[in-house]
């Protein structure tokens, strides 16, 4: 289901709640999870994920995980899980650039910057501090 067709989207009940900023020099675990779910709903296969994941972490992909789910997924979980909080922002970056859809991407993951209260935002590929009195 996209975005566009749920029914809080389509009875204009989506709204965006601001929570204040308390994130800005971490990667919460849920934040790390989420990365994950946008750029398989942006276009990118869990194979192609994990090249990207494995080049900006410099990680060695597992020769043994072949099969994209479960294994492959979860390569890239426990990848991301156990980086350091800014080489997830620089993740994101990258996925950014290669999403087939890179306007949901960046929608999406500032859509939850701003409902979880973590203080950036993606613009162009980057990523630039977010304060509230510029929103």
């Amino acid at each position: 289901m996209n975005e566009d067709s749920r029914f809080s989207t389509r009875h204009g009940f989506r709204e965006v709640n601001e929570a204040e900023i308390t994130v800005r020099y971490d990667a919460p675990h849920e934040l790390r999870g989420v990365i994950v779910d946008l750029a398989y709903e942006s276009g990118l296969r869990p194979k192609t994920l994990r090249t990207l994941v494995c080049r900006i972490l410099r990680k060695r992909p597992d020769s043994n995980n072949w099969s994209e789910y479960p294994n492959i997924d979860e390569e890239n979980r426990q990848l991301i899980d156990n980086a350091e909080w800014y080489k997830v922002y620089d993740l994101i970056e990258a996925i950014a650039e290669q999403a087939h859809d890179q306007e949901k991407f960046e929608s999406e993951i500032n859509i939850y910057f701003i409902e979880e209260g973590i203080g950036w935002k993606l613009s162009d590929c980057e990523l630039e501090a977010r304060n509230p009195e510029v929103l």
